[in-house]
């Protein structure tokens, strides 16, 4: 049983904005689970729906048959032209499944152990020695659950937090893993499977990062040298600028799109209702046409430094109470001075 569950930006009568999570169908895949018959029930749910053109991202565990079907459902709807840079940011792995899948790994290591606790014959008493390790590992693993409980939430969007609570977890891995003991295998297996699913720069975690008002690439340049090496690091950051001027340059070509659009329409409209009352026409005709200049101006002439350019130079946002802050509000307070971004 797959379900298909989607993320609404809704503003609501009050005109402010929430971040909706729906569930949109929940369909009986039966055996076998292929790349084919996952892309296909995902397309027939989104034609139903039809939301075909407003997909953005999809988030899937890291099952090998999610692989290929997203490879295939990428190229379906790249199709209709109606994906963010061709797709580039369109398949997502879920974070929270991937600490899943490293704690696993890590426990597994130390299975013995575990056993020894929780022997339900009482065969094998567990020793002093392994009650505190078990004690040592439940430190360890702490962190995981606190970061799982952040990027797990649903009552606030969570996508601007995912850089720096992965930071957490490597700089956890990179630390425990330079002391030798017990835990030294088990560490390596877990830095191993976050390398592996991690490692490769999820553009979207980190351009959702950025365009949180406090980070701005400041927090891309202090997690990367944690998470990469020393060159890589560099490359990385490299292709999260790149990528975000890629995405900001597409906003602006619809933006100006739609405005173009509404200029038009305004202009028959005006056409239409020319003759119902002149001397009311002429009394607004002036600032309305002054109006229209400054729209194509600011749509139209090039600025000497891009919208994207000023915030990232701007200084981060620094929030007194970072529990309280909202990014999207923040966003919205800021809809005059960034109308693209």
């Amino acid at each position: 049983m797959d379900d298909a569950t989607t993320n609404v930006d809704e503003a609501n009568q009050n005109k402010e904005k929430d971040v909706i999570e729906c569930t949109l169908n929940f369909c009986d895949v039966p055996p076998p689970h292929t790349g084919v018959v996952i892309c296909d029930v995902l397309q027939k749910c989104l034609v139903e729906w039809e939301i075909e053109d407003k997909v953005w991202t999809v988030f899937v565990d890291n099952a090998e048959y999610n692989d290929a079907a997203i490879r295939m459902l990428n190229d379906n709807l790249a199709y209709k032209n109606s994906l963010a840079l061709n797709g580039k940011l369109f398949h997502v792995r879920c974070c929270a499944h991937i600490l899943k899948l490293l704690v696993q790994d890590g426990l597994s290591e130390i299975e013995d152990i575990i056993f020894n606790q929780r022997d339900p014959t009482y065969t094998f008493l567990p020793s002093e020695e392994d009650c505190e390790k078990v004690k040592e590992v439940c430190s360890f693993l702490e962190e995981f659950n606190k970061v799982t409980k952040v990027i797990s939430s649903t009552e606030y969007p969570t996508s601007n937090l995912f850089l720096a609570e992965l930071y957490n977890i490597k700089k956890l891995l990179n630390e425990a893993h330079e002391n030798v003991g017990y835990m030294q295998a088990m560490v390596s297996k877990m830095k191993k499977k976050f390398d592996k699913f991690l490692g490769d720069c999820n553009l979207l975690i980190s351009i959702a990062a950025v365009l949180d008002p406090r980070n701005k690439m400041k927090l891309v340049e202090w997690c990367f040298p944690e998470i990469y090496s020393t060159s890589d690091a560099i490359e990385q950051m490299t292709i999260v600028q790149e990528t975000l001027s890629m995405l900001y340059n597409e906003y602006v070509e619809a933006y100006r799109a739609k405005n173009v659009d509404t200029k038009i329409s305004g202009a028959e409209n005006q056409r239409e209702g020319s003759s119902c009352n002149v001397s009311g026409k002429i009394k607004v005709r002036r600032r309305a046409q002054f109006y229209s200049y400054i729209r194509y101006v600011d749509n139209i002439i090039e600025q000497v430094k891009s919208e994207l350019d000023v915030c990232l130079e701007d200084g981060g946002y620094i929030c007194e109470d970072d529990e309280k802050f909202d990014a999207l509000e923040w966003w919205k307070m800021s809809n005059m001075k960034y109308r693209v971004l």
